[in-house]
């Protein structure tokens, strides 16, 4: 398993364990410093955790600012 996908299951543990599975704002900010969409791959576990996250917004880098998107927007 790459350290990548340690953290993502790691957090996802981490809220079912506290029973806060409901996410409302994403910022992903990856090790080079860039904002941007998290993993395709741990947006879909996030929806499989609470299907309501589908709705959650996610801040991202656009031409020539940031937009946001909810990641149902991003899965299709």
């Amino acid at each position: 398993m790459s350290e990548e996908n340690a953290v993502e299951f790691s957090f996802l543990n981490e809220l079912k364990s506290n029973h806060d599975t409901k996410i409302k704002k994403i910022v992903c900010m990856w090790g080079s410093g860039d904002i941007d969409l998290p993993s395709w791959k741990l947006r879909k576990m996030l929806c499989e955790v609470n299907l309501e996250n589908q709705k959650a917004q996610m801040l991202l880098l656009g031409k020539p600012s940031y937009i946001v998107k909810n990641i149902l927007q991003t899965l299709k």
